[in-house]
Order: C-alpha cells, then structure tokens, then sequence
C-alpha cells in the first residue's frame, strides 16, 4: 500500500500546523503574500482510518492520496483555528518581495556560519497551494468521519489546548 497525504496535523505534529497554532497564540502571524493559498491535509486519526479502510479492501495493491476532500485555505484553517481556541483571526497580509529579500539576507548570514532555517524556499512554501485530493478514498466509500473544524477540536481537547 502507498499513502501519498497532505499535511498531517494532530498530537505529537511539531509542524506546520503546530506552528501555526503557536504563532496564532502569541498574535505574531502574518499571511505571507496572500490569503488564499490552498493547503490540503488532514487529522493524524483520519489518516489512520482510511489506512484501516484500505486495509479492509484486501487488494494487493493500493495507491491513494490522503487530505480532506473540501479544499482550505490559509485564512480558512486561521478562523478555524479562530472558533475552537479563541485565538485572533484578522492579520495583515505581507507582500511576498519583502518576505524574499529578508529571507535572502538570512541566507547570506547561513552562509557566513550564522546558521538559520529561514530561506527563500520556506517562504515560497508557503505560498504555494498544495491540492491533494482524495480520489481513490471517495470512489471507494470511505466517508469521513471528521471535517478540518471536528479535528482542530479534538486535537485541542486531547491536549488541553497547546496543540502540542
């Protein structure tokens, strides 16, 4: 079997989603170049499920995608986030040129032995739209159990709210 999933976010995640949620905490977060930049992915227990899922079909071989099959943008995953921790939904939106030109200084200072993660790449990652969808999953019958806001609820619940 190959599972090829989106971003995959839950307890014990110290990614993307993790660090959103950190940054939302502490009121530092800014859409880096726009809002709208799709992010497919899925919580850490559907992905279990629909291996369980696939596993039950008994084929020798199996392929599927894995992400949620409405898709979510950035701003939708923030008042996601928003509703089930109370943290802040309205940031500013910061144009992408600036975002390379510090980045690219931080790279200069990598290379001059300050080493750092932050690097042009990183930014354009995160602005890049990553749509992962289900096919396999959905012609199959698997349903669902959860929807991005269900997920964020339970990993908040399961950890006490740290997203951690």
């Amino acid at each position: 079997m190959v599972v090829r999933p989106g971003v995959v976010f839950g307890p014990g995640e110290k990614g993307n989603y993790s660090n959103l949620a950190g940054a939302l905490k502490r009121g530092l977060f800014a859409y880096p170049g726009r809002k709208t930049t799709i992010k497919s992915g899925g919580f850490v227990d559907e992905l279990l499920a629909a291996i369980e899922f696939a596993i039950e079909k008994q084929e020798a071989e199996i392929t599927f995608n894995f992400a949620y099959p409405t898709e979510s943008t950035t701003e939708d995953i923030v008042k996601t986030f928003g509703r089930v921790s109370s943290v802040g939904v309205k940031y500013p939106i910061l144009p992408i040129a600036p975002l390379l030109a510090i980045a690219w200084g931080f790279e200069v200072l990598s290379k001059l032995g300050f080493k750092n993660p932050i690097h042009r790449e990183r930014i354009w990652k995160l602005v890049r739209s990553t749509r992962v969808k289900p096919g396999w999953l959905l012609s199959n019958g698997y349903v669902f159990e959860t929807d991005i806001e269900a997920a964020l609820k339970t990993w908040s619940q399961e950890t006490q709210g740290t997203f951690a």
